[in-house]
């Protein structure tokens, strides 16, 4: 399954703790960090913001801009200080990034044009990283509920693919009161399928909700001239033709 997302599309990271003011806690801040730094290290987000971004920033404002300075505090209480300041200044903005309590902080990514592939590698780089006790992380956004979304969809139509296919079949057999040209209407059925997956495989097309539809569409012509082409051969044998000339 290729592209999923033609455009830009969002990832969030939500931090949880068990505790008010759990997140403003040393190891919660520096999850939150690392989890920026790991989504920012894949080939998906291209920007993420966070809230120990603003607290870099406010403690290197408070060391008059010192670069050396732009780092997250270790003192929760100076911490909690840096927020009750900025949400002076910018007011609700500082929701965007943590809640009333300081028992959540979020986790904002943006992302480029992206893959299956690169979503699931995103993913398991942010799987990789190990939560302190007591305190969760949990990925979530549009860029994974299209990936999810697309997974389902490509499953569902091949399972349904699959079913059209044994029941086409059964019928066909039916129809033609003969099991043996039921299976044979498999092969002029079939064989296009395999050659045009087979080919997209090889050049690299993946499985996604567009190209799994070419299956149903080739599998309804295909059926269509099978029928014909095996009635009338039935009915030329029937009237005592050989084989060739039926």
């Amino acid at each position: 399954m290729e592209a999923i997302a033609r455009g830009l599309a969002s990832l969030e990271v939500l931090v949880a703790s068990e505790v008010p003011g759990g997140v403003l806690e040393p190891a919660a801040l520096a999850l939150v960090d690392t989890l920026a730094a790991v989504l920012r290290g894949t080939s998906t987000v291209t920007e993420t913001r966070a809230l120990t971004d603003v607290l870099k920033l406010m403690n290197r404002a408070g060391h008059g801009g010192d670069p050396a300075a732009e780092r997250v505090p270790e003192d929760p209480a100076t911490a909690a200080q840096m927020l009750l300041l900025y949400e002076a200044v910018a007011g609700d903005a500082v929701y965007a990034f943590v809640d009333v309590d300081r028992t959540h902080a979020r986790v904002w990514a943006q992302s480029r044009f992206a893959s299956a592939s690169e979503v699931d590698s995103t993913v398991a780089a942010f799987n990789r990283v190990q939560a302190p006790d007591g305190v969760t992380a949990e990925l979530t956004g549009a860029l994974l509920l299209f990936r999810r979304m697309s997974a389902y969809i490509v499953e569902s139509q091949v399972r349904s693919f699959a079913l059209a296919l044994v029941a086409v079949s059964l019928f066909m057999a039916l129809a033609l009161r003969s099991w043996r040209l039921g299976l044979l209407s498999l092969v002029p059925n079939v064989w296009p399928l395999v050659l045009t997956l087979g080919l997209m495989g090889w050049v690299g097309w993946w499985l996604q909700p567009s190209t799994t539809m070419v299956a149903a569409i080739a599998l309804g012509i295909g059926v269509d001239d099978s029928v014909h082409f095996l009635e009338l051969y039935r009915s030329a044998r029937a009237r005592g033709l050989e084989r060739p000339e039926a």
